[in-house]
């Protein structure tokens, strides 16, 4: 609670699971996004966080040159500690999901082994990199 963003420069309508797999192209202009289910209405940085969080283990550094062509693009800047804290909450979040993906599997209530899976690895790589962030 004490970490909760305290300046936000706008609301606005977040995806809540933006990276590369989320976007349709046409040559190479983005002609639709996918898997809306997540969305809300809020701080950017949050959608900002996932991005980061999901496609920095596979790009990288390169994710500071994405970031900086979204401040030049969207005329927000982009703020750290709004960041740190969306990438812990979501981390969090994206981890309980998966928890109780894998309960409804031990119960018998869901068969796919693919939700097994992901209910046990997940979790498990999410917490590291929680850990990661609170650490730095």
């Amino acid at each position: 609670k004490r970490n909760m963003p305290r300046e936000v420069d706008r609301i606005a309508l977040c995806q809540g699971q933006v990276g590369p797999g989320q976007i349709l192209y046409s040559d190479d202009r983005v002609v639709g996004s996918l898997d809306w289910e997540s969305a809300f209405l809020g701080d950017p940085m949050a959608d900002i966080a996932y991005f980061d969080f999901i496609v920095r283990p596979m790009m990288g550094d390169y994710v500071d040159v994405l970031l900086q062509r979204y401040e030049e693009l969207s005329g927000l800047k982009i703020r750290p500690e709004n960041v740190r804290f969306y990438s812990v909450f979501g981390s969090y979040w994206v981890s309980a999901i998966c928890i109780c993906g894998r309960n409804r599997v031990a119960s018998g209530e869901m068969r796919k082994l693919q939700t097994a899976n992901v209910g046990i690895r997940v979790p498990q790589s999410f917490m590291r990199r929680i850990a990661q962030v609170i650490a730095s």
